[in-house]
């Protein structure tokens, strides 16, 4: 079933939610971050202030039997007990002119008598920009899960904000590329082992560990038998690691389980570039009641102001008046208006990543 976009479609928040799902069901499952690990929630103000849970690290004190029952330090959470995120914006038009329109008209349209009918083409066009829509929230999550750093630029691409989530990162030494002396099997399982400060636990097969096929692929030419080696230079004859072997390796060390995210994107210069770099493990813990890591919040336009464009202010790469925040879809026919007959579409959004508890994640560089 086909999108159905008016002249000025505002979605409301399960709008914009059921949309943003049909185009992942065409099937788009190369967005793993959005389908796993920060999925789109509606929120009704660009800026988000969450309150983190207490880690349950603490214990309670000591007391007299008659005395006075001491004050609760209230939250033990060492990364801050209030953190507030701030949303990026987001948007991009395309204009059809009459010679666009000549080739996709049906042969009955009325375009003549002031209507033209572009239902299917329009349809088509708002499925692809909320393609990009999604791939740009796909791109901004990884690079905040693996940086710990989210930045948003104006339409100029000038810097406006950074921001830094307290994401934790490791890197191997040696490199995994060392295929002799490094010791990946022994580095996850230091992780689990020392990363014990909070209540997350990286013990066990609901960890995740999110890697690219050319990452895994290294971490399976190992040949230290101190540590993976051992699972095939042991081996009667030319045994190799695939993805069933390793994660049975990392099961027999009570570890996690491997997840390929081989997604790629076009960046600004048109090179296709993948969402999860060469070398980085996203290492995912488990907490009780955080079966994601967190959401991306999508702010709902019905909270903010806003106009349909008119011709005399729709450029929307130059912040038209009557824009307003939120997430956004826009249309102009102006075949009954104009001597030069054209269509104009918009969309946009502001959002950001929400991450309530960043000591979830752990960002490790294996070369």
């Amino acid at each position: 079933m086909e999108p159905n976009f008016g002249q000025c479609f505002i979605p409301n928040s399960t709008t914009i939610v059921t949309a943003a799902a049909l185009v992942m069901m065409k099937p788009y499952t190369e967005f793993c971050a959005i389908n796993n690990i920060l999925p789109p929630k509606v929120v009704d103000t660009d800026v988000v202030t969450v309150r983190t849970e207490d880690s349950v690290r603490g214990m309670i004190k000591t007391r007299t039997t008659a005395g006075l029952i001491p004050v609760s330090d209230s939250v033990f959470n060492i990364y801050g007990t209030e953190c507030s995120f701030h949303s990026g914006a987001f948007g991009e038009s395309k204009q059809f002119h009459s010679s666009n329109f000549r080739r996709l008209a049906d042969p009955d349209s009325a375009c003549r008598q002031g209507v033209f009918d572009s239902t299917k083409y329009m349809a088509g066009e708002a499925a692809r920009m909320f393609y990009r829509t999604l791939v740009r929230m796909e791109y901004t999550i990884w690079a905040v899960l693996l940086t710990g750093i989210y930045n948003t630029y104006d339409s100029f691409n000038n810097l406006v904000r950074r921001q830094y989530y307290p994401i934790r990162r490791v890197i191997a030494n040696p490199f995994i590329t060392d295929v002799k002396n490094s010791r990946p099997l022994n580095l996850f399982n230091y992780i689990a082992a020392y990363f014990t400060e909070t209540d997350v636990s990286f013990w066990g097969s609901k960890v995740e560990y999110w890697v690219n096929s050319v990452t895994l692929l290294k971490i399976m030419e190992n040949q230290n038998p101190a540590d993976l080696g051992k699972f095939t230079l042991s081996a009667a004859c030319c045994d190799v690691l695939g993805m069933k072997q390793i994660n049975s390796a990392f099961a027999s060390r009570n570890l996690g389980t491997f997840h390929v995210c081989d997604s790629k994107y076009l960046n600004n210069a048109g090179v296709s570039t993948k969402f999860l770099k060469d070398g980085y493990v996203l290492v995912k813990g488990v907490l009780p009641g955080y079966e994601k890591g967190g959401y991306f919040a999508l702010v709902n336009p019905s909270t903010t102001t806003f106009g349909c464009f008119q011709k005399s202010n729709s450029n929307i790469l130059g912040g038209q008046r009557g824009l307003g925040g939120g997430v956004w879809f826009k249309k102009i026919d102006t075949c009954a208006i104009s001597l030069n007959p054209h269509m104009e579409m918009g969309i946009g959004f502001d959002g950001m990543p929400v991450i309530p508890r960043p000591d979830i994640f752990i960002s490790v560089r294996l070369f």
